[in-house]
C-alpha cells in the first residue's frame, strides 16, 4: 500500500486504501505515521487508510529523520518520497538493504542522484536531499 499512499501525498489525492487501517499489524500504518510527520494530511480508520495531499501550501512535505527498523521495505518508498519533501530526509536502521538481491541502499543512492538530489549513504542508512524543486530535476538516462 505504500506506493497508493505516497502517491495520495505527493500527487495531492485523495487515494483510499481499503483492507488495511489502526487496527491493522501491516507496516503500511507505520508508513502512513511517516507520511504524517513528513507533514501528509493522512486520515484512517480500522479498515482503510486514505491520504489527501499535504499541510503545506506549496505542497511539498518536510524532510524527517526515521528509524525505519519496523518498515524497511517500505521505507524504500519513503526514500523516493523524500524527493518531494523540502529539507533533508535520513532514513535509519535500513542495514537489511544491503543484503537484498542486490545492494539497495546504493542502488537506490544511484537512481535518485539521477534526478539530482544530493545522496548520503552509509552502512545502514540514507540521506537525500532532495533538488530544489521538481522542476530543476535532471533528466536521467534510462538504459
Amino acid at each position: 500500500a505504500s506506493y497508493f499512499l505516497a502517491a495520495g501525498a505527493i500527487g495531492g489525492g485523495p487515494v483510499r486504501v481499503e483492507g488495511v487501517g489502526m487496527a491493522s499489524i501491516q507496516g503500511d500504518v507505520r508508513f502512513a505515521d511517516a507520511l504524517n510527520r513528513m507533514g501528509a494530511n493522512v486520515m484512517a480508520g480500522d479498515n482503510w487508510i486514505e491520504v489527501r495531499g499535504t499541510e503545506r501550501d506549496d505542497g511539498r512535505l518536510n524532510g524527517i529523520e526515521l528509524d525505519c527498523n519496523h518498515i524497511p521495505d517500505a521505507a524504500m518508498t519513503l526514500a523516493v518520497a523524500a524527493l518531494f519533501a523540502e529539507g533533508t530526509t535520513t532514513l535509519t536502521n535500513i542495514a537489511s538493504w544491503r543484503v537484498k538481491e542486490t545492494d539497495r541502499i546504493s542502488a537506490m543512492a544511484t537512481e535518485l542522484r539521477k534526478l539530482g538530489a544530493e545522496v548520503e549513504e552509509g552502512a545502514d542508512y540514507l540521506k537525500v536531499t532532495p533538488p530544489a524543486s521538481p522542476t530543476t530535476w535532471q533528466t536521467p538516462a534510462v538504459w
